[in-house]
Order: C-alpha cells, then structure tokens, then sequence
C-alpha cells in the first residue's frame, strides 16, 4: 500500500503516468526530432552574451548624417576651374608629394632603402618565398607538365607508380639511416626512403631528394624535348593593341593574385565580421539609427573592397618599460590619400567600436598606431567617384589628364555621409 501510495504521489507532482496494462505494444519506436541550433540562433545567443557581459555602455548608439544637397564635385566637372587655379604651386603639399614620387622614381636606386624589418626570417620561410617566386615563372600547363616529368623519374628508379602500390612499400630501416648519419653510407637514387620517428629531417632522404634531383636536372640538360623544357606555344601578338590588352590582363591577374594573401583582404573580412556583430547588437537594443549607421559602413567597406584597405608595415620602436628600453614590434598603418576622408572616418569608427565586439579579452595582438608615410599601393580601380579624395584627384588629373580613364572611375549614385556618436 505504501509503495502504490508513492508513485501515485510521484505521478501527480511530475505529471507521469504509467502506461496502462491493457494498452497494446507500439507498433513502432517513437519518433524524436532532433534538436540543434540554427546559425542564426547561434548569432543571437553570441550577441546576448556580449550585452550580458560587457554591457551597453560598450556599445553606445551612433547616428548617421543626412546627405549633404550639394553640387557637383570639381571632380565631377573634368578639367575644374581649382585644377587649372593649381598648376605647379608648390605650397599645396598634394602637388610637391606628387612632384617628390616624380624625382623618387627617377633616382630610384641611387640611394640605399633604410630597413624596418626585424629579425632575419627562418629557412623555411625563405624556402617558401623561393618556391613561390619559381611557381609564379611557370604557367599552369608547364607547372602540369614538371609534375608528370617528377612522378615518371620516381616510377622509374622505385617501381611505384599509384597510391596502392605503396601497400607493399618497405622503406629504410633504423640501421641506415643511422649509418648515413655516422657517414658510413650514402642513399642512392634507387634506395627506399626512411620513414620512422625523424623522416622530415633525417640525412638519409636528404641526402636522397638531393641526388635524385641531381639526376633529374642532368637528364633534363640531356634531352630538353623529353625532359619538358620551358617550350613558349603563345603566338606574337599582331597589333599594339593585343600586346597593351595582354599587358594589362597581366597587371590585373597580379594585382588579384596579391590581394588574396595580403593584409588588406584580412582587414577587410575582419571589419566585415565585426561590422555584422555591430548591426546585430543594435537590433537586439531595438535602435534603429545605430542600425541605419552600420549598414551604411557595411556598404562603404564593400564598395572599397580588400584594396581600399590601408597598407601596414612592420617597424620596430623603443619603448620604455621602467629602466629598461625594449624594442617592440608594431603595425605601422601607411596613409591613403587617395581615399575620401569621410570613408576613413566610417573605418576608424568603425574599427573602434568593433574591438568590443571580440568576446573575452581577446587575443594579445600586435599594437597598430598611424604613421605618417603614404601608401606607395595604387588606388583601387573601378570605385565610385565619392570615395576619392577630389583634391587628389584634381591633383592627378593635373599631371596626367586621363588619369580618371586608368581608375575605370564608376559613375553610380554612392554618397558618402557622416557616423557620428550619438548624445
């Protein structure tokens, strides 16, 4: 009686109730949906765990300005009136920058570059920017052919030929790759390579990349049509104007190439991130101008793109911690002035809002401060004409007066506004 007494008192206080005696056995198992978390669930609980722990005084509201209702820029107009008032005058400092690039590119080389790099880079590294600089001299079809010529020398001297065939494969012992340490024995390009603890560095395969690489470039001397040499297929081009189109195909195929691994497409898809964050945290606080504010800086960080972004340099500067001056390495950011200074108004508030929006103190990253050198980078090509500088470009325009045809400049409505903290 009192155990019946218990689970009923179980039932009612859990709201369990045990199946019945006379009710059939399920046909089937019951079904479970399973539960997880949508990216946008994830981006929501990301956003209230910012507010929770660092506040809203972190994220403070910002308002936009409305655009200004002027005229067309002296940009806008072709050869303006300021272009043509400022001529050679030498106490505009965007006409004796430009003069000083003039006389810098005529004497280049006539003096030594002063050095702000730190220590030497390690052999590997230099092994990597060697290798590098020997692939961009290849085309692709001659990169293919190398490698065919690489695996038809090892299916020579090894046997091996597939993936599979290395099921059988016995490699070197113990035994001779310590008597090629002691200098004993040497591998031959028909040797096994040693695999055991110590194969990336160890003599022995060295010793045999070495040789057979000795070889290879021997019969490669030999026979140049067998052994793949660096035979040009394209046809002279006809006409100036095909060399000047593939030319330029050239520059923009390099120019691309750079961006995918510089600094500027990671500071570019770090302000994306943090931009995004920003816009969701003022949705969460329901405030529409914020909200307004950086969807509008998203729009200027896209319309710049990876090459609107500043140049940084390593440089190294003597600090003073206590009694003791230690060298510190530091961002140095290169200055833009080919770009508006509202645009780089929007990335510095922007970049001073979005270091709140790393969760947790963040990692210790190297400090950046802003230098006084001009970016020696070309301007991106192809923005819209708001976001340069109109001085620099009337300036420009003075030296070269198809300047704006090399910018490929973009004639669509882009107006550029100011963010600022709200009271």
């Amino acid at each position: 009686m009192a155990a019946l007494h218990s689970r009923l008192l179980f039932s009612n206080q859990t709201g369990f109730r045990p199946a019945s005696q006379n009710a059939p056995f399920p046909a089937a198992p019951p079904t479970r949906t399973p539960q997880y978390n949508t990216k946008q669930t994830r981006d929501e609980r990301k956003v209230e765990s910012l507010i929770r722990d660092k506040g809203t005084s972190q994220f403070p509201s910002v308002v936009m300005s409305a655009p200004a209702q002027t005229g067309p820029s002296s940009a806008q107009q072709g050869t303006s009136s300021s272009a043509e008032s400022l001529g050679l005058n030498l106490n505009n400092p965007l006409v004796t920058r430009k003069l000083e690039e003039i006389v810098r590119a005529m004497m280049k080389g006539s003096a030594p570059k002063p050095s702000t790099r730190g220590r030497k880079p390690g052999k590997k590294a230099q092994f990597d920017k060697a290798v590098q600089e020997q692939r961009s001299q290849l085309t692709e079809e001659e990169h293919g052919r190398w490698l065919s010529i690489i695996r038809e020398f090892f299916r020579l001297n090894t046997g091996f030929n597939r993936a599979r065939d290395f099921c059988s494969y016995t490699p070197a012992t113990d035994e001779e790759k310590l008597r090629c340490q002691a200098g004993h024995i040497r591998p031959e390009v028909t040797s096994k390579l040693y695999f055991g603890e110590g194969w990336a560095t160890c003599l022995w395969n060295q010793t045999w990349i070495e040789k057979s690489g000795a070889r290879l470039e021997e019969q490669r001397n030999k026979d140049r049509g067998k052994g793949g040499g660096n035979s040009t297929n394209r046809a002279a081009e006809k006409t100036i104007e095909e060399a000047v189109a593939r030319g330029d195909k050239q520059v923009e195929k390099r120019r691309v190439d750079s961006l995918n691994y510089s600094r500027k497409t990671t500071k570019y898809n770090k302000r994306q991130r943090q931009l995004k964050t920003l816009l969701q945290i003022a949705v969460a606080k329901k405030d529409r101008p914020a909200m307004e504010a950086w969807q509008y800086a998203g729009r200027v960080v896209t319309e710049l793109g990876p090459g609107g972004m500043s140049s940084e340099e390593d440089v190294i500067h003597q600090m003073n911690i206590g009694k003791l001056i230690k060298p510190v390495k530091m961002n140095e950011i290169s200055l833009c002035e080919w770009r508006a200074k509202k645009a780089t108004d929007v990335l510095i508030l922007a970049d001073e809002h979005g270091a709140a929006t790393v969760k947790g103190s963040g990692p210790a990253g190297r400090e950046r401060i802003r230098g006084q050198t001009m970016s020696d980078s070309f301007p991106p090509v192809g923005l819209a004409r708001a976001l340069y500088d109109a001085d620099w470009l009337a300036t420009q325009k003075t030296f070269d007066p198809d300047f704006e045809e090399e910018l490929n400049i973009a004639e669509k409505d882009f107006t550029l506004r100011d963010i600022e903290m709200a009271e």
